[in-house]
């Protein structure tokens, strides 16, 4: 299936960062001047995308646009530029909560922090859909109960760890429920579910 990336009226437009250093979120928002700028915010509960979840090659450079290289799907890697920048692994989902963001943004991020957090929770989020998808017996599957079934998040804080010889703050996320796709994220693309930031996150000591 191609890649659904165009943008439609019920997308924002916007973007949220996970900070590692400080294990806190920003969001883009419109200044009273005019343009766009970061704030932070208090990441509560959203609706995660993670069956139309992207992952590839990123280069996130301060003061430069993010490029990316992605994955042909979640489980075919898309070959590492070989252009001798700092290319590293990492991933984009959009994510809606009308309260948080009044519709849907989008986290792209290719730090060891966040990649670690996202990560967690697609593991936690397959099971899920998997226990909606096989009867009680175990024996059987039918897909039909968990199709159109998304994830709502909640973030529970950030936990400190050692990255080789430095360290990050990885972001804890737990599944509140699954519930139906809302319609904003449902046009975002077909749900096709696989079973089976400018800043650096790691902090030389």
């Amino acid at each position: 299936m191609p890649l659904n990336l165009q943008n439609d009226e019920n997308t924002t437009g916007g973007y949220i960062k996970y900070m590692a250093s400080t294990g806190t979120w920003m969001k883009s928002e419109k200044m009273p001047d005019g343009n766009f700028g970061d704030v932070e915010f208090k990441f509560h509960q959203a609706v995660f995308d993670l069956a139309n979840i992207q992952t590839g090659w990123g280069l996130l450079q301060k003061g430069q646009a993010p490029e990316w290289v992605m994955d042909e799907s979640i489980s075919k890697r898309a070959l590492k530029p070989t252009d001798g920048r700092e290319w590293k692994r990492g991933f984009k989902v959009s994510i809606f909560s009308q309260q948080m963001f009044e519709g849907v943004v989008e986290w792209s991020a290719n730090g060891a922090g966040a990649n670690d957090g996202i990560g967690q929770l697609y593991r936690a989020y397959e099971k899920k859909w998997e226990e909606l998808a096989f009867s009680d017996n175990g024996d059987s599957c039918s897909a039909s109960a968990a199709e159109g079934k998304l994830p709502l998040v909640q973030f529970d804080g950030a936990l400190a760890v050692r990255k080789g010889m430095g360290s990050t703050n990885v972001p804890k996320f737990s599944i509140v429920e699954m519930v139906d796709a809302p319609a904003e994220l449902s046009q975002q693309g077909e749900l096709a579910v696989e079973v089976g930031t400018t800043e650096q996150d790691e902090f030389p000591e």
